[in-house]
C-alpha cells in the first residue's frame, strides 16, 4: 500500500535528519490529481518532490531493485482505492527509472543519440562558418553531414524511446486502475 512508501520515505529522510510531516504524510496519500492552493502542506510536497523520488529510486536500489514487488504492491494499492497517489506517482517515476536504465540498448542508444546531437550542433557551426567564409562546396558538404547527423540522431532517439516504451509495458502488464475501477 501507499501507507509503505510513505514509511520507506519517512524512515529515509530521518536517515538524512530531514523530517516528513503528518500533513506531508496525508498529501502524499490524496490521490495524484488532488489541488489546493489553500493546503501548505501540498506546496511543501511539491517543493520536495524531486527529493522525494530521489530518495525512493536510492531505497529501490539499496533493495536490489524488487521491480516487480513494487508494481505489484502499488497495483494492490490502486486497485483497493480505485485511484493512483501521490506517492503512487513518485514510485511510477523511480519505476520507469528503473526500466529505462537496466537494459543495456537503452542507455546505449540513448547516449549514441545525444552524441549525435552534439555532433550536429558542432557540424552545424563549422557548416555556417564554412558557408560565411565564402567556401561553397565544403559548406554543402559540412551541410549534408550536419543534416545526417541531426536525422541519424532523431531515428535512433525514436528507437530508443520505442524499446523504453516496450520495457516499461512489460511490468505495466496490468491495467491501470481507472480502467478496473470503469469496468467493474
Amino acid at each position: 500500500m501507499s501507507i509503505e512508501y510513505v514509511a520507506i520515505l519517512r524512515t529515509e529522510l530521518e536517515r538524512q535528519r530531514e523530517f516528513l510531516s503528518a500533513e506531508e504524510e496525508q498529501v502524499l496519500l490524496k490521490p495524484g490529481t488532488y489541488e489546493n492552493d489553500n493546503d501548505l502542506a501540498l506546496d511543501r510536497v511539491k517543493r520536495r518532490q524531486h527529493n522525494f523520488v530521489a530518495i525512493l529510486r536510492n531505497r529501490f536500489v539499496r533493495d536490489g531493485r524488487p521491480l516487480e514487488t513494487w508494481w505489484d504492491l502499488l497495483v494492490d494499492q490502486e486497485i483497493a482505492q480505485g485511484y493512483r497517489t501521490m506517492v503512487g506517482a513518485m514510485v511510477i517515476q523511480v519505476l520507469d527509472w528503473s526500466a529505462r536504465t537496466s537494459d543495456q540498448k537503452v542507455m546505449m542508444g540513448g547516449f549514441a543519440s545525444k552524441l549525435l546531437s552534439v555532433a550536429a550542433i558542432f557540424s552545424g557551426f563549422m557548416t555556417t562558418f564554412t558557408l560565411a567564409v565564402g567556401a561553397w562546396p565544403p559548406g554543402i558538404v559540412m551541410f549534408f553531414i550536419t543534416v545526417s547527423f541531426w536525422i541519424g540522431s532523431r531515428v535512433l532517439g525514436q528507437k530508443t524511446a520505442d524499446r523504453t516504451g516496450e520495457i516499461v509495458a512489460e511490468y505495466k502488464r496490468i491495467p491501470e486502475p481507472e480502467a478496473l475501477v470503469t469496468e467493474g
